[in-house]
């Protein structure tokens, strides 16, 4: 995988961005940190301690990864027809906030947290979860047109989340061990 060594993230780089991430945002002031599993949740984690404020999670995805055909190719055509279904499907809400969250969250300035953003369709289903609060947007890394409020780095980035990373490994213990 050494074509995508030089987009490569470590976790101490996403460290280190969630740490400007905290400074972008410490001007809105959030009241709580709302972050889109999967690939969120690290960076809503981290900004939670950072900023000292509560973290909920939402779950948001597309159903794309287990389509039983997809399986059987050959991982160039997998990879593409991902893509296509990943570019032309939409978002849906799997699992949003408990009602207790969702109370806790009316009136409050919410930050909604997810690693990157293409599209902006997944941070439109989540800003839809969270009716009541008065709501803004961060990412680490904001890949083509998405729309966010707070981000950091343009273009294609490879997170230590994503199956080709080196740290992949190291995220599987994170998840196993309860997180942070």
């Amino acid at each position: 995988m050494w074509l995508f060594k030089h987009k490569q993230l470590t976790f101490h780089k996403v460290d280190f961005l969630c740490q400007s991430l905290s400074g972008a945002v410490a001007g809105y002031k959030p009241q709580c940190i709302v972050s889109i599993d999967t690939g969120g949740r690290y960076v809503g984690e981290k900004l939670s301690k950072i900023l000292d404020v509560p973290h909920l999670n939402i779950y948001i995805c597309r159903n794309i990864y287990d389509v039983p055909f997809i399986k059987k190719m050959p991982l160039i055509f997998r990879l593409i027809v991902r893509w296509v279904l990943f570019r032309f499907t939409k978002p849906v809400l799997q699992k949003g906030l408990t009602i207790n969250a969702q109370a806790f969250i009316q009136n409050k300035r919410v930050l909604l947290v997810d690693d990157a953003i293409s599209s902006g369709r997944t941070m439109d289903v989540g800003i839809e979860a969270l009716q009541g609060a008065t709501v803004k947007t961060a990412v680490l890394v904001n890949i083509a047109r998405g729309e966010v409020d707070f981000s950091l780095l343009k273009g294609a980035h490879y997170f230590p989340w994503s199956r080709i990373s080196p740290e992949y490994k190291k995220f599987k213990n994170y998840l196993e061990q309860g997180r942070t």
